[in-house]
């Protein structure tokens, strides 16, 4: 299932929230996540994360769609595990609970930023890194030949399109997103989708021959069976 227009949590919604989780005693995470169904939507919750880790909240919302299908109890067949489909030793590692779609969502944040730096901000070897892990990217020196993460660049990269054209709010005025600390220069929504017709363009102009030139020997049909699970 792919959702295309979810509205946004308004402001009311999150200080009621805020509110109960402070009467409760609960966290407020906790007290957000069990609202989020009648809610609706997590896109406050893309832009929050986006905004703290300086990655266009379009690549968060675009992940969660090819991951989950925006469902946040789905269970890869893999043990990958909620909305973002994050392994539990990753999940660990991060400190999160997977299956909570507020950690879910900015663990994966943290673990893109970590991807970004990783490869000097190329966006497309972080998104092909998510899915066959950072060893592989290495390893290939670019983007894996496996047909399973050639496909999965070029949905999220589609995917990126569409919500950085449609989404409403502080992303669609191509405000930047710039903590301090970031690590690379901030990424805004009008980039996003500039970006993200620039992956597009790559993957309908020859993908597969593309990694002739990314140092791979293997041939492009290589076995999905090799990505890393990772998430």
């Amino acid at each position: 299932m792919t959702v295309t227009n979810i509205p946004t949590v308004d402001s009311s919604f999150l200080e009621i929230t805020k509110t109960e989780s402070r009467s409760t005693g609960a966290g407020f995470d906790k007290v957000l996540a069990q609202h989020l169904p009648q809610a609706g939507s997590f896109d406050d919750l893309f832009l929050n994360a986006g905004a703290k880790y300086n990655i266009s909240p379009a690549l968060l919302k675009a992940v969660a769609s090819a991951e989950s299908g925006f469902n946040p109890d789905e269970i890869s067949s893999s043990g990958a595990v909620g909305l973002m489909q994050i392994m539990p030793e990753t999940a660990r590692q991060l400190g999160i609970d997977p299956r909570n779609p507020v950690q879910s969502i900015q663990g994966a944040a943290s673990y893109l930023r970590t991807l970004l730096n990783q490869f000097d901000g190329n966006t497309t070897l972080a998104i092909a890194a998510y899915n066959a892990g950072p060893g592989a990217v290495t390893r290939y020196n670019g983007i894996p030949p496996f047909k399973e993460t050639q496909d999965y660049v070029v949905h999220v990269a589609g995917l990126m399109k569409q919500y950085s054209s449609s989404s409403a709010g502080p992303e669609a005025e191509g405000v930047s997103y710039a903590p301090e600390n970031a690590g690379s220069p901030a990424i805004s929504g009008s980039s996003a989708g500039a970006l993200a017709d620039l992956l597009l363009i790559w993957t309908e102009t020859g993908r597969i021959n593309a990694l002739s030139t990314l140092g791979s020997d293997d041939p492009a049909g290589a076995s999905t069976t090799e990505a890393e699970d990772v998430l």
